[in-house]
């Protein structure tokens, strides 16, 4: 388990890097990792599942009107 900051209270943990209350740090550690992956383009947490379509609705080329331009959606 790798954490970036700890304290008594929280600790922030990776790979989602939110604070996390120290109690429940086994526990979330684990759901996270099993269900959850980073997205490589927004750094978003993405449940595992939905990965694809993530990518899809957010960051696939689109393809424009005139040839072979292509456009990236950026939110």
């Amino acid at each position: 388990m790798r954490y970036l900051y700890t304290n008594p209270v929280t600790t922030i943990v990776s790979p989602c890097e939110r604070a996390i209350p120290s109690s429940n740090i086994d526990l979330h550690y684990a759901h996270c990792s099993r269900n959850l992956e980073k997205c490589k383009i927004c750094g978003d947490m993405v449940p595992r599942k939905h990965a694809e379509e993530h990518y899809e609705s957010t960051h696939a080329p689109v393809s424009g009107s005139k040839g072979n331009n292509k456009l990236y959606i950026a939110f």
